[in-house]
Parts: structure tokens; C-alpha cells; sequence
């Protein structure tokens, strides 16, 4: 009796877990019926295509198509109406591809670009900046010899210099002029290159006025030469052109120098000198204090870093006195 009131009891509480009110039923009756709509429409909208989804994709691309094809003509039709105004006011023919516009308006005549006022470059059709640039480099001295210094100018493009240079009162190199200066010369040229000026070392083959001026600089540095072969040691001076120009140059008088007195020179006077460097110029001061005056030139042997090569160079130029 006992076991039947067991499981009558466990049956009635099975039910209270699973038995619904009227409200309740009516509640899942809704809820599985917006489920179930939901699952529809999602199974619908995976697996049946849509035909107008096709239409819409194709128009669209069309519609691109269309884009671009009247960007381009629009494009065309812009240009050649730049085309023909450009052609309507300059009386050049219109730029190439890349090239600035305001070379519509630029005048070509003769010219030197050497001290050219500022409204001639304009004229010319170059830019402020460009002008600015030119100004600067003849501001530090810089100077158009030929029309390749013009093309070497960084503000001048290629496309530029090619449009001016047959405007440019200026020869094409140096080296014709020098051939022709050498050509008139007589064969049997002699120059001392001990006191050669400036334009006697002009007449001399492949050397020009930078390398002449360079040879004088040397010299004096030197305080003079004592042999022809220290023209080599002249910089710029290439071994073709010494050996060109060697049988030219001779030396009346080695002893001519302007010489250093060993007892008396300060630091600076010594490092002034091309053979003589800071730490030479030191030991010779140190030496000095150390050991009191030079007797003769021969005791510089005794400085530390003064070997025979270095003293064969600066003897001829040091004294003791």
C-alpha cells in the first residue's frame, strides 16, 4: 500500500513540471510560430535566387562602364580644347608631354648668361626660382665660360638647354680655343717655370687658365721650385699633361727659394709649408725647446718622423741662422 501512495505521488509531480495554464500554451503557441516563420524566411532567402538581384548587378556594371567612358571623353575633349587655346596664343608649337606650360610664352634670342638681368632670364621663359639659382652661383664667383657650364647648371633641365643653346653667345669648350692659341705657338716653346706668370704657363699645350692658375698657387706655397718634376705634384695635373708639357718647362735658378729658419719659425709658419705637416711642424718646435737652436740644417735629421725621403723635400727650403 505503502508503494502504490510512492507512485501515485512521483506521477503528480512529473505533471506539475510539464503541465501548462491556458496563458503559458498560448505563450510557446506564439513563440514557435515566429520560430518556425524565422527558419521559412531564412531557407528562403539561401536557397531561392533572386532574378531581379542579376538585373540590379548587371545594370550596375553598366552603369560603370558608362563612368568611365564619359570621364574619358570628357578628358579628351578638355585637352584638345587646351590644345587649341594654347595654339591660339603662343606662336610655338604647343609643349610635349611633361614640359612646362610657361614655355608658351618664352622668347628666344641671342644672349650671354653671364651678368643676365633677371626680366632676360624671364624672357627666356625660366621660372624665379630657376633665376634665384643662377644669381647664387654667379654670387660666389661662378662664371660662364662655355655653353657646357650653362648645362651643367642644376636648374637648367636637358629639355631647357637644348631649347637655348644655339642662343648662346658663347664657344662650345675652351679646349679648340687652346689648340688654336697652341697652333700659333712655335714648336721650340720654352717657358721658366721657376718665375712663369700665369699667361706664360697659358701657352703651354693642355693647360689652361685653371691649371696655370693652380701651378702659380703651388709655387708659392713652396716658396718656390728646385726641380721641374714638383710641377707634378701640382693638383690637377695629370701625368699625360706633364709629360706634354715637360720638354717646355726649364729652371735658371734653384736657389731662389724662400726658405724657413729653423731657429726662429713658430708652429704656423712651419705647417704652412706643403711638406711640413702638424705633427712634423710639433716634433721640430718640441726638438727645439728640448735640445736649444738648430746648428745646421743636417740636425733636423735627428727629429723623430723626418726620414731621409722628408728631409731630401724641405732641406732646400730651411736655414739656420
Amino acid at each position: 500500500m505503502a508503494n502504490k501512495k510512492k507512485h501515485v505521488g512521483f506521477r503528480s509531480s512529473w505533471k506539475d513540471y510539464f503541465s501548462f495554464n491556458n496563458r503559458v500554451r498560448r505563450g510557446l503557441i506564439v513563440l514557435f510560430g515566429l520560430m518556425t516563420a524565422e527558419i521559412i524566411a531564412l531557407v528562403y532567402l539561401h536557397y531561392i535566387p533572386s532574378s531581379s538581384g542579376a538585373v540590379d548587378i548587371q545594370q550596375f556594371k553598366k552603369e560603370i562602364d558608362a563612368f568611365y567612358a564619359s570621364g574619358t571623353t570628357a578628358k579628351d575633349a578638355e585637352a584638345k580644347n587646351a590644345d587649341s587655346t594654347i595654339h591660339n596664343r603662343s606662336e610655338f608649337s604647343p609643349d610635349k608631354p611633361g614640359e612646362k606650360p610657361k614655355r608658351k610664352t618664352a622668347e628666344l634670342f641671342n644672349f650671354n648668361p653671364n651678368q643676365l638681368p633677371e626680366a632676360e632670364w624671364k624672357r627666356l621663359g625660366f621660372s624665379d626660382k630657376q633665376i634665384r639659382s643662377i644669381f647664387n652661383f654667379e654670387a660666389k664667383g661662378g662664371k660662364f665660360r662655355t655653353k657646357g657650364d650653362v648645362k651643367k647648371m642644376y636648374a637648367i633641365s636637358p629639355g631647357e638647354f637644348s631649347r637655348i643653346e644655339p642662343y648662346i653667345n658663347l664657344p662650345d669648350s675652351l679646349q679648340k680655343k687652346n689648340q688654336y692659341a697652341t697652333a700659333r705657338e712655335p714648336k721650340n716653346l720654352i717657358v721658366d717655370i721657376g718665375i712663369a706668370d700665369r699667361e706664360e704657363l697659358e701657352k703651354l699645350p693642355m693647360v689652361g687658365e685653371y691649371l696655370a692658375e693652380k701651378i702659380c698657387n703651388y709655387r708659392e706655397k713652396l716658396g718656390g721650385f728646385y726641380d721641374v718634376e714638383q710641377v707634378k705634384e701640382v693638383r690637377g695635373m695629370r701625368d699625360s699633361t706633364f709629360m706634354v708639357i715637360a720638354p717646355h718647362l726649364l729652371l735658371k735658378d734653384t736657389n731662389n727659394l724662400r726658405r724657413i729658419n729653423l731657429n726662429t719659425a713658430d708652429f704656423n709658419e712651419f705647417n704652412s709649408h706643403p711638406y711640413i705637416d702638424n705633427a712634423v711642424s710639433g716634433l721640430i718646435i718640441s726638438y727645439r725647446k728640448q735640445h736649444g737652436e738648430f746648428h745646421q740644417v743636417e740636425d733636423l735629421r735627428k727629429v723623430a718622423l723626418v726620414d731621409a725621403e722628408l728631409y731630401r723635400k724641405i732641406a732646400p727650403y730651411l736655414k739656420v741662422e
